[in-house]
């Protein structure tokens, strides 16, 4: 049997539609304006180390207006919708600010770190369906996903900080995927029971294992049961897994 999401599901304020995601405020947060100061303070203290961002740790520079601005993040990515849009971040430097991106990911948690603490999303001429790379080293698009395809990796919670704003693309789309499970909890049930089961995915983290059996102990499911349901989809590395580990999609 398929599971239930409660109608009075705590977890509602993560499930929207695009309108009712537009309708509400607390999702975009203006950067406060104390952040300017912390800004400075990191530009200084970058010139007294090398690598500032994989060395950066909270106690190399006061910085309370960026703390109290993670917890606002917080609140809402695990309380209400799930995502945050800070907007009106302060001028600084490139430096400054990767490392007040950092400082924001060291309040929420620990880095995965398989890229280094930052991964830069750049265009490098290659294509991740003729080598074994990420589609963020690339300039294809791709459809809705989660990140990481490596059972064992599963953020909680995915950061992006603009440096160089592209003048033509670079658009992010965002969807709720419990909206998505609700929506075929009610509409496709039977579809929903196949998502609960195991999909072997392809990975490209560097010097992973990509042989047949390794591939194949590299499977989960896209939903998984409640308490969540969690969500980890990935189309492409789903297909190319399942063909590299010899064990074909049903159609």
């Amino acid at each position: 049997m398929t599971p239930q999401l409660s109608t009075h599901d705590t977890r509602r304020p993560r499930r929207w539609t695009r309108e009712e995601l537009e309708a509400r405020h607390g999702w975009r947060l203006d950067a406060p304006a104390a952040l300017a100061t912390e800004l400075e303070a990191l530009e200084r203290w970058s010139h007294t180390v090398s690598e500032p961002v994989e060395v950066f740790e909270l106690d190399r520079v006061d910085l309370p207006a960026t703390r109290s601005l993670a917890k606002r993040i917080r609140r809402e990515l695990d309380e209400a919708s799930g995502v945050v849009w800070i907007r009106q971040l302060p001028a600084a430097t490139q430096v400054a600010r990767r490392l007040l991106f950092t400082a924001l990911g060291l309040c929420l948690g620990r880095p995965v770190g398989d890229y280094g603490r930052l991964h830069d999303v750049r265009d490098t001429g290659r294509s991740y369906r003729r080598e074994a790379i990420p589609v963020s080293q690339t300039r294809d698009s791709t459809g809705v996903h989660t990140d990481s395809s490596r059972r064992v990796v599963c953020p909680r919670y995915i950061g992006l900080l603009c440096l160089c704003p592209a003048s033509v693309g670079g658009d992010s789309r965002l969807t709720s995927a419990l909206q998505a499970h609700e929506v075929l909890r009610r509409r496709e049930p039977e579809a929903l029971e196949l998502l609960y089961g195991d999909f072997v995915r392809d990975v490209v983290t560097p010097g992973a294992d990509r042989s047949s059996e390794a591939l194949r102990a590299n499977s989960f499911p896209i939903f998984s049961a409640p308490p969540g349901p969690a969500f980890r989809y990935m189309r492409y590395w789903i297909e190319r897994g399942h063909q590299s580990a010899e064990q074909p999609l049903d159609t």
